[in-house]
C-alpha cells in the first residue's frame, strides 16, 4: 500500500520537477526509499513528497546552475 501511495504522490507532483529539468536541459534519475515502520497517511506522504521534490530542485540549482536560492 505504501509503495502505491508513494508512486501516486510522485506521479501527481513530478510535473514541477520535470518542467524545471527540461527548462534547464538537465536530466535526473530518482529513486525513493522509505525508512520507517509506521504507516503514513496519504496526505502526509503527499506533503512530504512535495518538500522532497522542492529540495531536489534547489540542489539541482546549486550544483548544476551555480545559483544559490
Amino acid at each position: 500500500m505504501l509503495k502505491r501511495r508513494m508512486r501516486e504522490s510522485y506521479r501527481l507532483q513530478k510535473h514541477t520537477l520535470y518542467s524545471f529539468l527540461q527548462q534547464h536541459m538537465l536530466s535526473l534519475t530518482v529513486a525513493f526509499q522509505y525508512v520507517g515502520k509506521e504507516k503514513t497517511a496519504y496526505a502526509q506522504l503527499h506533503q512530504r513528497m512535495e518538500l522532497v521534490l522542492g529540495k531536489l530542485k534547489d540542489e539541482c540549482t546549486k550544483i548544476y546552475l551555480g545559483e544559490d536560492d
